[in-house]
């Protein structure tokens, strides 16, 4: 059996718990590695993280999934309600369980979330450049919004300190 389905079948997906959320810094480090390989975006890796402080009031809205390999957290996303919207704050997969399907796992709870909660549309923001982030996204339906198409919410994150850079 290849590893690939070992770790399809092996990981599960579920809603998160607080007690997860002192795992997604690691997780989210771990992850940010990759983004050494480019140069301009390299900062990335060694930026600070997400303290798992802030997960716990998106936790309590049920917005935010953990994918395990038995009872170890190894991915989770993170997302956030705003009306009929739901915004993608992160998606992140420890690096030694990249690339087998744990990912597009997590985004697909993501969208059953808005199934089961009546919401219209996911958002999110991506580096264009990177070989594993727009290609992704866009695989799994994901496009480009002109200015003019986005929301409120969205045309503020993209405004946001955090858009250094495409």
């Amino acid at each position: 059996m290849s590893r690939k389905k070992t770790f399809k079948r092996a990981s599960h997906i579920s809603v998160a718990q607080n007690a997860d959320a002192h795992r997604f810094p690691a997780i989210e480090r771990s992850a940010g590695k990759a983004f050494r390989d480019i140069p301009a975006l390299a900062w990335i890796a060694d930026d600070e993280v997400t303290p798992a402080s802030a997960y716990i009031p998106l936790i309590a809205q049920k917005s935010v999934w953990v994918a395990r390999i038995g009872m170890r957290p190894v991915g989770f996303l993170s997302a956030e309600q705003f009306g009929d919207e739901l915004h993608l704050w992160q998606l992140a997969v420890e690096s030694t369980f990249q690339r087998y399907g744990i990912g597009t796992r997590l985004l697909v709870a993501s969208r059953q979330y808005c199934e089961q909660n009546k919401v219209n549309s996911i958002t999110l923001t991506t580096f264009r450049g990177v070989p594993w982030n727009a290609p992704f996204y866009s695989n799994h339906g994901f496009v480009e919004l002109a200015e003019h198409q986005q929301s409120r919410h969205l045309r503020s994150v993209l405004g946001g300190p955090w858009s250094r850079a495409s």
